[in-house]
């Protein structure tokens, strides 16, 4: 994430900072291709490169505020499981996921049994298997 910030703040200085040299006409692409809207503004056309700027910083700014939301869900989520079904706070995903899959801890039981026998009974016919399970 720093890495981002660091590289378009880079990207930001350099796009500003380009109207100050001579430049050959491969220099506007190149700079429209590393922050766009930056080369719009070398040119003069500074209406359609500040909208385009704009609208790059307006974007990159909701890129990481969907980030954050997501955490901020996975955290409620979390605190959530903990709070109602006990589940301990920090547990892996697939974990949140099989908790959320059965209504309560009496159906997921009754489900592991009915597997159990399936596998040890009925596939196998192994009943010492089945009753050490």
């Amino acid at each position: 994430m720093a890495n981002v910030k660091l590289i378009a703040l880079c990207a930001l200085i350099l796009g500003l900072s380009l109207p100050l040299l001579a430049l050959p006409k491969i220099s506007y692409s190149i700079a429209s291709l590393a922050v766009p809207g930056s080369g719009e503004l070398l040119l003069g056309q500074t209406t359609r490169g500040a909208t385009m700027l704009g609208i790059d910083i307006m974007s990159f700014y909701a890129y990481l505020e969907t980030n954050k939301e997501v955490d901020r869900q996975i955290n409620n989520y979390m605190h959530y499981a903990q709070t109602y079904a006990d589940v301990p706070y920090g547990m892996p995903k697939e974990q949140y996921q099989a908790v959320q899959d059965y209504i309560s801890s009496d159906f997921f039981n009754d489900r592991q049994e009915m597997m159990a026998r399936n596998y040890f009974l009925i596939t196998y016919y192994e009943p010492e298997a089945y009753e050490e399970y």
